[in-house]
């Protein structure tokens, strides 16, 4: 422990506790401080120090004694009040290091506070550059956003665009019923490429019930939820359009026919069999197999298949009667039937079946029905280069069985 000064301040020197006095004595005396401030006191001048020894007291013995015995009670009493002023000095000693430490600690803080702070200066100004950075981020996205909107926006109005123009076209839908009351009738709605079947339905259900005066019992099942629709034997939802079925334009701009059956929930199934059954046939007609003429049933007007324009001549062909072809009139029992091919000039085929009396002149009236020509075209037939009489027969040319005739339309 350090020592400690007899009086720390003025306080404590005029705080201090004093000797009684004497009542014998005629002087009070009075303690003074070795040190003042933590000074010590100065010396006195050698005037000073003279003029007090030369000065002569008659009570100089007395005094002398008297201060002796003063000077024991003096030091005991400084004893008493150093002990207190160590007990006083330690508590104050004690509370100044608490309040020293404390003010060290405020004053770390407070110098770790003005250390930081440039450190959040900087901080501030990463966040700021930070915030900067991801604004800009947010702007480039943002424009990105703009110029995605602006070409969905202008692709949006051309697609509309295209699908108004595809919507002007106009069609002309043939409804063939397979209901009840109406099988095997038709009719013809008229509606543009943007039009639902299931809008058109209703419409021609009615019609068909007024048209053809179906019965109530049987015009209970002319109901949307009761039919299917097919076009050339695949069923078409109700919730497409003419345009998704995505058929060829015409050059000539004018409305396109399609055909479509109404069918019976019920009856869907074998309709698609029928359907399958008939269309294996025309492949084996376009396969080249001939068309059997003798068993050949004339073609019923209601019939529901619609034929395409590539099989036109093999429709014609079996629709035609046999007699124009062969002549009764030099047939027999026992005369054999024979194929031949008719070629056109577009490499197509037409297999017929003829016996050895058919004129040429009627194998070229039938060729010239196949194909729908009109009666006033001529019909020129060879075989081997060499031209055939139409008056003449089919024995007199030797034509034979799977044998080819050349046809030229003038």
């Amino acid at each position: 422990m350090s020592q400690v000064n007899e009086y720390d301040d003025i306080d404590d020197f005029f705080c201090n506790e004093l000797p009684h006095a004497d009542d014998d004595a005629f002087n009070t005396n009075i303690a003074v401080p070795v040190t003042l401030f933590g000074k010590t006191k100065a010396k006195a001048s050698k005037c000073e120090s003279e003029v007090r020894d030369n000065t002569v007291s008659p009570y100089k013995g007395e005094f002398n004694e008297k201060v002796t015995k003063d000077t024991r009670y003096l030091k005991k009493g400084r004893q008493l009040s150093h002990s207190e002023d160590e007990v006083s000095v330690a508590s104050l000693s004690s509370t100044r290091s608490r309040s020293s430490s404390s003010s060290s600690e405020s004053l770390s803080l407070l110098r770790r506070t003005k250390k930081l702070r440039p450190r959040r200066s900087e901080q501030i100004q990463e966040d700021n550059d930070t915030n900067s950075d991801t604004n800009k981020f947010l702007a480039e996205m943002e424009r990105e956003a703009a110029l995605v909107s602006v070409k969905q926006h202008s692709s949006s109005k051309n697609e509309a665009r295209g699908s108004q123009y595809t919507s002007n076209r106009v069609y002309n839908i043939g409804f063939i019923s397979r209901l009840s009351g109406t099988s095997g009738k038709k009719i013809i709605v008229k509606t543009t490429g943007d039009k639902k079947f299931l809008t058109m339905l209703p419409i021609a259900l009615s019609t068909f019930v007024k048209q053809y005066r179906v019965s109530r019992t049987a015009a209970q099942k002319y109901k949307m939820d009761d039919i299917k629709i097919y076009r050339d034997g695949v069923e078409v939802f109700k919730f497409m359009t003419c345009d998704s079925l995505n058929i060829s334009e015409s050059g000539s701009g004018s409305a396109t026919d399609i055909e479509m059956y109404i069918v019976p929930n019920q009856d869907a199934e074998a309709f698609t069999v029928e359907w399958k059954k008939k269309y294996e046939e025309r492949v084996k007609y376009l396969s080249g197999f001939p068309v059997n003429l003798e068993n050949n049933v004339n073609k019923d007007d209601n019939d529901d298949f619609r034929v395409n324009e590539y099989e036109e001549d093999l429709a014609n062909a079996r629709s035609l009667d046999e007699s124009e072809i062969l002549d009764k009139s030099n047939t027999s029992l026992v005369e054999p039937i024979l194929q031949i091919a008719l070629l056109g000039s577009d490499n197509k085929k037409i297999y017929v079946k003829v016996k050895p009396s058919t004129t040429f002149n009627n194998v070229g009236n039938h060729y010239r029905n196949a194909k729908g020509l009109p009666s006033s075209s001529k019909i020129v037939l060879s075989f081997d280069n060499e031209e055939l009489d139409s008056s003449s027969t089919v024995a007199d040319a030797d034509i034979e069985d799977d044998d080819i005739i050349e046809v030229t339309v003038v």
